[in-house]
């Protein structure tokens, strides 16, 4: 075990502490000689004085190597991806209340007693956010809202339940009022409304949403409800009415040029305006096939004679 004195350099370790008069423990002494031990390339830790190798064996800290789907079992590291979307956060070890282990034992009385006390802690609100949660990827599933706005409206909610804004109201208003600031607030400008989330959700009145929105940018200052664009609602009404890239284009040149002489499309809604500048685009384009009113109306959610009314205030606003 005794090895020429090779380069060696201070080791740096958690052991390696001073003692009162400012010398080395006996810890990092050589046991045959005293003298000071040191790392030599980073692997080995040898005595200064006398070459004893001290260690030759660190622990190896890189990940196993995988060769096959059976070593992915069996050498994996990591466990699942964290998300707000769980009520542990996905950092729970997934026991349930079987009466065997991971490795097919069969669980002691006292084990089994522990495993089923241990999901007592936080019943009420633990199952009160799991349902919340649980209805939270429901509704987003059915409107179509990205994984990571429903992460952002998850945080949201979590925040409102431990500040108490939830309780003594509706749970699944808070959610789809959630839901509906993290569309907003999303740089991918998706189209939601109210009444899509009321569509999808389970409560009757959209006043449930508008209460707990208000409860959410009042409590909050950083929470902000962006206003709707027709800039957002344009693309999915051109899909549905089946609108050629051409008008489309016409159409989002129509709404900057109504938004440069208008303002903000002040007392428009946002989904009739983009309809009415649809509309006019197939009329100066001169397109023969063109969808009727109705198909707009049903594409808008909004009634056609609403369209038809706003469409001349419009007109005259981008042809002059």
């Amino acid at each position: 075990m005794f090895a020429d004195k090779p380069s060696v350099k201070p080791a740096v370790s958690s052991e390696n502490q001073l003692g009162p008069e400012g010398a080395l423990e006996k810890a990092d002494r050589c046991s045959e000689c005293g003298g000071a031990i040191a790392c030599a390339a980073d692997v080995e830790r040898v005595c200064e004085d006398c070459g004893l190798v001290i260690d030759d064996s660190p622990l190896s800290r890189r990940r196993a190597r995988v060769f096959d789907s059976r070593d992915w079992q069996t050498k994996r590291q990591t466990g699942g991806q964290e998300t707000a979307l769980r009520v542990d956060r996905g950092l729970g070890s997934g026991v349930g209340w079987g009466r065997r282990d991971g490795n097919g034992n069969v669980l002691s009385i006292k084990q089994r007693n522990r495993v089923r006390t241990g999901h007592w802690g936080n019943a009420i609100e633990t199952g009160t956010l799991g349902y919340a949660l649980g209805e939270l990827q429901r509704v987003g599933a059915v409107t179509g809202i990205p994984e990571p706005e429903q992460e952002t409206a998850a945080q949201l909610y979590r925040r409102a339940s431990e500040e108490g804004l939830v309780r003594g109201r509706t749970i699944e208003g808070f959610v789809c009022a959630c839901l509906l600031i993290a569309a907003r607030e999303s740089a991918a400008s998706i189209p939601l409304t109210s009444e899509r989330l009321l569509a999808a959700s389970r409560i009757e009145s959209e006043d449930k949403i508008t209460n707990a929105r208000t409860a959410l940018v009042r409590e909050f200052d950083d929470v902000k409800l962006a206003l709707a664009s027709p800039q957002d609602y344009i693309v999915r009404i051109a899909n549905f009415v089946g609108a050629s890239y051409d008008v489309l284009r016409r159409a989002q040149r129509l709404l900057e040029v109504y938004q440069r002489e208008e303002g903000n499309y002040r007392g428009t809604s946002p989904r009739v305006t983009a309809a009415v500048s649809l509309h006019a685009s197939f009329d100066q384009l001169s397109v023969e096939d063109r969808p009727t009113l109705e198909e707009f109306g049903r594409a808008a959610d909004v009634d056609p004679t609403t369209i038809s009314k706003r469409k001349s205030s419009f007109v005259s606003v981008v042809d002059c």
